[in-house]
């Protein structure tokens, strides 16, 4: 298994994106597969649901309301015999969606929606994706990140939201584009419903909905993180130092790209153990972008 930090990444020209940095921090291994662009084949059908949801809430959020044309014409990336149930309780969510959060599409009067940026910090350039930028009434900006979540620990989530690296690491790119103070983010959270292997598409659309009706707020909940300026500013620190280290070293060599094995199974199962324990490539694809989230 040979890699080697690539000719054609650098933080000053390339950037590095949320999630890329999160790999860093997590595991400098699993940061030296990602900038290698390694890829596992099998990532896309594990994550069609979450992807074909936010792309559905990028389409409600862009002003249109025509869900289930959308959800008709959607190119799911899973089993055949699993497609029209996926659907389903995508249609289900997002119906008692717009009825539960109406409000977002009257009275909060958003400027971006899926917009990316490539901002400037020092000599590294910053990039991303928000999920959405609006005004409150009051005419402060906030901006909306959804979330799909299997398994959720409430109580935790509420803890680590306000040091969260997304959060924090878009607010202060768009407070350095836009040269304004962010004064929050709204983390949107849609539970991913369960459902009987043995149901109908047609049925479980039903009992979905019913369940969904009487219970909305098991489904779905939001978290209103507010920032101050002093922490922004804490931020920004910290992130400059995180980034000075990481490009001392780029420029240093692969044994600084060593593994954390105690990162194997944090948040579900690291998408590269599979090279890690066997050393072969077998089960990986190599693709064309550093960040293929920005391409979603």
């Amino acid at each position: 298994m040979q890699l080697s930090i690539p000719k054609d990444y650098s933080l000053e020209e390339t950037g590095i994106t949320q999630s890329l940095l999160k790999k860093w921090k997590t595991c400098r291994r699993a940061f030296l597969f990602s900038i290698n662009r390694m890829h596992p084949t099998c990532i896309y059908e594990k994550w069609a649901y979450h992807n074909m949801m936010h792309a559905a809430l990028e389409f409600l959020y862009k002003g249109n309301k025509m869900f289930d044309v959308f959800l008709t014409n959607y190119k799911l990336s899973v089993p055949k015999d699993e497609i029209q149930k996926t659907k389903s309780i995508a249609q289900a969510m997002l119906s008692r969606y717009l009825e539960f959060y109406g409000k977002d599409f009257t009275e909060k009067r958003f400027t971006a929606v899926e917009k990316e940026f490539a901002v400037r910090f020092g000599n590294y350039l910053l990039r991303g994706k928000c999920d959405g930028k609006f005004k409150d009434k009051k005419g402060r900006f906030y901006h909306i990140e959804h979330k799909n979540y299997s398994q959720i620990n409430v109580e935790v989530l509420a803890k680590i939201l306000k040091f969260d690296l997304q959060n924090n690491f878009y607010a202060l790119a768009d407070s350095i584009e836009g040269k304004r103070d962010i004064h929050g983010v709204l983390y949107n959270v849609l539970r991913v419903p369960q459902s009987r292997k043995e149901i109908s598409p047609r049925d479980l659309l039903v009992e979905l909905s019913e369940k969904i009706r009487k219970d909305p707020k098991h489904y779905f909940f939001r978290f209103e993180i507010m920032f101050h300026p002093s922490d922004l500013k804490d931020f920004e620190g910290t992130l400059r130092h995180q980034l000075s280290e990481l490009y001392a070293c780029l420029h240093t060599g692969v044994h600084c790209f060593y593994q954390n094995e105690n990162a194997c199974q944090l948040r579900g199962t690291c998408e590269y153990l599979d090279i890690c324990s066997s050393g072969s490539f077998v089960g990986y694809e190599k693709i064309d972008t550093f960040f293929p989230e920005l391409e979603e």
